[in-house]
């Protein structure tokens, strides 16, 4: 039985947060990420690749503020 996470606490506007905030929501959800891959037990998982993707998004606006 796969669980689904909440990502709705990870969405962020462009350009509305700061260096910081962006750096600590990628922390918060590089934490989530793990525990549920951890939890899953898979990192090919639907929900776990759907994560990872929204960190890479995040990462990526993070590196564009330069």
């Amino acid at each position: 039985m796969t669980q689904s996470f909440q990502t709705r606490s990870f969405m962020v506007k462009p350009g509305k947060y700061s260096r910081q905030s962006l750096a600590d929501e990628i922390y918060a959800m590089r934490l989530a990420l793990e525990q549920f891959s951890l939890k899953e037990r898979s990192l090919s998982s639907e929900a776990v690749v759907e994560l990872s993707g929204k960190l890479d998004r995040k990462i990526n606006e993070y590196m564009k503020l330069g």
